[in-house]
């Protein structure tokens, strides 16, 4: 018999019939026995079944990467989804509105709001506070009609004006008007009643640092510190120059207006001004301060005029009566220089710890 080839590892394998060739089936994955006059199989079934389970093994694996691929991808896409949600909750937090542009004018009313710009008459706020706030530099801040607007701090250069009626008033034991601008600023204030309400408030206007203060037209009143109070506190070797006119100070604790620069030097000129009930000096100048007083009347208070240490006033047709000292000269105070028309009469004491010297008018 004609003897067949069997493939197993590319040895040659006994032809069937003769010695040592078996008819029993092979042990492996589809065999079967090799008879006589069949071609033999075109490999042996064991190496078919081992292709097989490594082919298997191989598509196991593909079939684990693509899985763990298809989840990695679920996750990816899972986190893109919640990070823009993320972000969509909080941009509206992290990116806030736009702040309003200052305006150049604003205005208060009773009926107003502390809201939005401040603007036009029509959208006024409620309270000076909020209002210097949408305030430009240099710009005007004005009550159009009456009401209590409450205490504020300027911080820069600007014009406060009143209307009939118009007030910024402290319930507490605070100052009412603080003035803390730039050595370079000029502010104004003009038109407003300044008052301590239930005679709670401390300083009617403050003056810590600024270029230029001017004070016009204005009521100070039921205070329990000073009237206006030019502290000039700022930085060293600065200056404050100031103007109060056409003014009124009724019932203040303390001096009706105190000169007193702890840190720099005021110098100003004070005119037309009536102070009524002062408990120390109707004006106090001390500490490098400078005050001309003219037409400038005080009554009823414990000194009319007063030049403490490093104090300085001149006097020219201003009048103190009725006080308990009309002038009161500090023995270090630079001096009081009168042009020789004033009036101080009717005090307890009209002149007391030193001479004036008394200037010529040429």
């Amino acid at each position: 018999m004609t003897g067949m080839i069997c493939m197993r590892r590319h040895i040659a394998a006994p032809a069937c019939g003769r010695k040592g060739a078996s008819n029993r089936p092979r042990r492996a994955f589809h065999s079967r026995p090799c008879i006589p006059g069949l071609p033999p199989a075109r490999a042996e079934p064991h190496i078919f079944h081992e292709r097989l389970q490594l082919d298997l093994r191989h598509r196991r694996r593909g079939a684990g990467r693509s899985k763990r691929q298809q989840e990695t991808k679920m996750l990816a896409s899972f986190a893109s989804k919640n990070l823009r949600s993320a972000l969509l909750a909080i941009l509206p937090c992290a990116i806030a509105a736009p702040a309003l542009a200052a305006s150049p004018v604003t205005y208060v009313s009773a009926s107003g709001s502390d809201s939005g710009g401040c603007a036009t008459a029509a959208s006024a706020c409620r309270t000076f506070a909020y209002a210097i706030g949408q305030t430009s530099a240099g710009g005007d801040m004005k009550a159009i009609d009456a009401g209590d607007f409450g205490p504020f701090t300027i911080n820069k250069a600007i014009s406060v004006t009143g209307a009939p009626g118009a007030s910024a008033g402290q319930s507490g034991p605070f100052d009412v008007i603080t003035v803390a601008a730039a050595v370079t600023d000029s502010v104004n204030i003009s038109g407003l009643v300044i008052q301590g309400l239930n005679n709670t408030g401390y300083i009617g206007v403050k003056v810590n640092s600024a270029g230029l203060v001017t004070i016009k037209n204005c009521h100070l009143r039921n205070l329990k510190g000073n009237g206006v109070f030019i502290q000039a506190s700022g930085a060293v070797g600065g200056k404050v120059r100031y103007l109060i006119e056409d003014t009124t100070i009724a019932k203040v604790a303390g001096h009706g207006i105190s000169l007193s620069a702890i840190n720099n030097v005021a110098d100003g000129v004070i005119n037309r001004v009536s102070i009524s009930g002062a408990g120390s000096a109707g004006i106090a100048s001390e500490k490098f301060s400078y005050g001309d007083v003219t037409d400038t009347t005080v009554v009823n208070s414990g000194v009319g005029f007063k030049a403490g240490s490093d104090g300085w006033i001149q006097l020219a047709r201003s009048t103190a009566t009725a006080n308990n000292t009309g002038l009161l000269i500090d023995p270090n105070a630079y001096g009081v220089f009168s042009f020789g028309n004033n009036l101080i009469y009717h005090n307890g004491s009209n002149i007391s710890g030193g001479v004036p010297t008394v200037l010529q008018l040429k």
